[in-house]
């Protein structure tokens, strides 16, 4: 199944080759490939058992084994002011974001990464979205190649939506003012569509001097459970604020809270909430770089990590990687992670509770 996959990608990627020397047609594509080990066991399931399952930010299983991470193929057509862009993934991310596997060794699966129709309003500055896009929360991307480390944030991976499906409204004020708003379904992580799960968001992006930028979004609404029976009201809220020193050096802070509650009954989903903050510095030459992050986790109520006896749980995570350019559009990236936390939620390399948890491993990127 998987061979046909892959061969299914091939054949797009050859035939939308044969369509780009059309005027207006773009192929892009990235490609995503690591070795990640830890200390602990599986995928560090809660080792209390009274919570829900810990995911850790960590690609590739304990094993060892090479993970294909992610395989895009992105096709955007350019039609005057507007525009569509489709994209299709496979590879054990679109897992994460599919959620089907929750707790269990991520597996590659397929992903409509994006689907989406784009219309600039003259020069009003106002520009609509319809339909599958990335979601703009948070200071990383679900794309590797975009991001500082080779891992995710818990943030990102946990509290923010990686996608958006629905309509999207930016409008830029001017050189240093933009705000958008944004109706969608379900800002879960899955592929589950349910019609009682909607979502509302307003954002904005302030530039006040050159090389600094803040942004702040807000998102609430309901998400659904599987069954279609229990639902959540929640809301996010997220400040990301991003500093570029100069070409060689890059500074950032991101805040995210969500917060959940039953929607029905509060006896039967208890209200939880956990926030993450984090910092990233960046440093990077020509052929190499360096990135460090540094995030802390509050998790009292068991939202990331499940349930703890003490009802008190902080999670901390430094993650330093070093990378080399091969060459414009490969890059070789070494990474190492140490997580530590408050109560025992992982599980040592004897199947042991253990409060501490090592990951180390190594990924390569391509992108065209």
């Amino acid at each position: 199944m998987r061979n046909k996959i892959v061969m299914t990608l091939a054949t797009l990627a050859f035939a939308s080759v044969a369509v780009a020397a059309e005027d207006g047609f773009k192929i892009s594509g990235d490609i995503a490939t690591s070795v990640f080990l830890e200390s602990g066991k599986g995928d560090n399931v809660n080792a209390n058992g009274t919570g829900a399952p810990t995911l850790v930010p960590f690609n590739g299983e304990n094993s060892g084994d090479f993970s294909v991470d992610q395989m895009e193929l992105q096709l955007e057509k350019a039609m005057g002011n507007s525009g569509i862009v489709v994209g299709i993934g496979y590879g054990r991310l679109f897992d994460t974001i599919n959620n089907t596997t929750f707790g269990g060794a991520p597996k590659s699966t397929l992903n409509l990464t994006n689907a989406y129709f784009h219309h600039k309003v003259g020069d009003t500055g106002l520009t609509f979205k319809l339909g599958k896009f990335a979601a703009n929360m948070g200071h990383e991307s679900y794309s590797y190649m975009n991001n500082l480390n080779y891992t995710r944030s818990y943030a990102f991976t946990d509290l923010n939506p990686f996608f958006f499906t629905g309509l999207n409204a930016d409008y830029t004020i001017n050189e240093m003012i933009s705000v958008g708003a944004l109706v969608s379904n379900q800002a879960g992580n899955s592929d589950y569509d349910d019609n009682e799960s909607k979502h509302m968001g307003v954002y904005g992006m302030i530039k006040p001097i050159e090389g600094l930028s803040i942004k702040l979004n807000y998102l609430t609404g309901r998400d659904g459970a599987t069954d279609g029976v229990d639902y959540r009201d929640t809301t996010r809220i997220n400040a990301t604020v991003a500093y570029t020193l100069n070409s060689m050096i890059d500074l950032a802070f991101n805040y995210t809270d969500l917060s959940t509650e039953d929607a029905a009954d509060p006896s039967t989903l208890p209200d939880v909430e956990a926030t993450s903050m984090a910092v990233y510095a960046g440093y990077k030459m020509e052929m190499w770089g360096a990135g460090l992050r540094y995030e802390m986790v509050s998790d009292d109520d068991g939202l990331v990590f499940g349930a703890t006896p003490s009802g008190s749980n902080d999670v901390s995570v430094i993650t330093a990687t070093g990378w080399y350019n091969v060459d414009q559009n490969a890059v070789l990236k070494l990474e190492i992670a140490s997580t530590s936390a408050d109560e025992q939620v992982f599980f040592d390399d004897e199947g042991q509770a253990d409060d501490a948890m090592m990951a180390y491993g190594l990924g390569f990127m391509y992108r065209f």
